[in-house]
């Protein structure tokens, strides 16, 4: 089906600015969606979606590369269809989108790229499944396997992101670039404003002792800002550093106070088995982290010496492991004022324990006299 074409002289409420849509096109295929992209050239474009399904035979990019591009009419699934907004460009969808393809591909972000100085805002809910980014060199390592992001995300209706992966093509000698889910780069923003759920994304490499980047964060890699407004839940996400999370030493990423969060069998290759912690992270409210599992240390979260952490209510630790130091917790004696002040911790463990590693729950390395032989054990 031709795509159709009418042309607008109404007003639209845009993204971040008011806009006059230049034309409305009608999307019910593939074809569609390249020509609705061809015409930016002219202006802002919207798109009526007419088909509840829209598949492209081969991964296909949708370059939004100029003004903006806004989805209306009905909810659909795209399948192989990659979204790419530039630098002062934005995409907008107000339906309901998922977004899916079952498939590798050698880029950035398998199914979402927002440059610096791009905007993409999602008013209704958002899945991403099974979509992975392939990485073909240490070289040309690419990271996000569905979302990368330098710019800024509004994710204003539910998210969820099942099966999102950086792979590389020959583990070997290839490592998989970092956030299995998402990867948020410097000076980049994500927003999630209602509830988010990420399982099973990312995944372990066991090579992790002989080389020191990449995959990093099974779901979630930031070195920007990543806000959530309500409940989280991330669930069986696996990475060799931060199975569910990993926040780089410019990172910040912040549960803010309607937002619960839980964190249930991720585990990481080396630590931090829920959370491997470089930068900020912030619960404002309650948190359960639980059966995560670290080959290194902090079976739920590894601290490093100049992040910083803030825990506002009761957090529970659960039945987590580490291989290493800290059951539940590794962190140094500079943090040891960012531990939670109220918290249970039960069931928690070491693996070596007839080794020299220490402490079922809170491992923190040094001693108030600034000893680096010492540690403390907690509680």
């Amino acid at each position: 089906m031709k795509a159709v074409i009418s042309a607008l002289g109404l007003l639209a409420h845009s993204c971040f600015t008011n806009a006059v849509y230049v034309a409305t096109i009608d999307i019910a295929s593939c074809a569609d969606l390249l020509t609705a992209a061809d015409a930016l050239s002219g202006g802002d474009i919207e798109a009526n979606i007419m088909e509840a399904d829209i598949a492209c035979d081969e991964w296909t990019t949708v370059e939004v590369g100029q003004n903006k591009l806004k989805f209306v009419g009905s909810g659909a699934t795209f399948t192989s269809a990659r979204f790419v907004v530039a630098a002062g460009a934005v995409l907008r969808a107000d339906v309901p989108l998922v977004l899916t393809g079952d498939q590798t591909q050698a880029v950035n972000g398998g199914l979402l790229n927002v440059a610096d100085g791009g905007k993409a805002r999602f008013l209704d809910s958002v899945a991403m499944n099974d979509v992975g980014v392939l990485s073909v060199s240490e070289e040309a390592m690419v990271h996000g396997g569905c979302v990368y992001n330098e710019g800024l995300i509004r994710f204003e209706g539910t998210f969820s992101a099942d099966g999102c992966k950086t792979v590389s093509s020959d583990t070997a000698s290839v490592i998989p670039g970092d956030g299995g889910g998402l990867w948020n780069g410097p000076g980049g923003k994500i927003v999630f404003k209602e509830a988010v759920e990420m399982k099973n994304c990312g995944e372990r490499t066991g090579l992790r002792s002989w080389r020191s980047q990449g995959l990093d964060g099974g779901a979630i890699y930031t070195d920007g800002k990543v806000s959530f407004y309500e409940d989280a839940q991330f669930t069986d996400n696996e990475a060799d550093e931060g199975g569910a999370i990993c926040i780089g030493v410019d990172g910040e990423l912040k549960f803010l106070k309607k937002a619960k969060v839980t964190f249930t069998g991720n585990n990481s290759e080396g630590s931090g088995g829920h959370i491997n912690n470089d930068g900020t992270l912030v619960l404002r409210n309650t948190g359960v982290f639980s059966d995560g599992y670290a080959g290194g240390s902090g079976g739920a979260i590894y601290a490093g010496d100049f992040s910083s952490m803030l825990f506002v209510k009761h957090v529970d630790f659960l039945d987590n492991t580490a291989g290493a130091h800290g059951g539940a917790i590794a962190t140094s004696y500079p943090n040891i004022d960012d531990l939670p002040e109220d918290a249970t911790y039960q069931g928690n463990s070491r693996t070596n324990a007839d080794s020299d590693f220490e402490c079922n729950n809170v491992y923190v390395n040094g001693d108030a006299g600034g000893g680096e032989d010492g540690y403390i054990c907690i509680p």
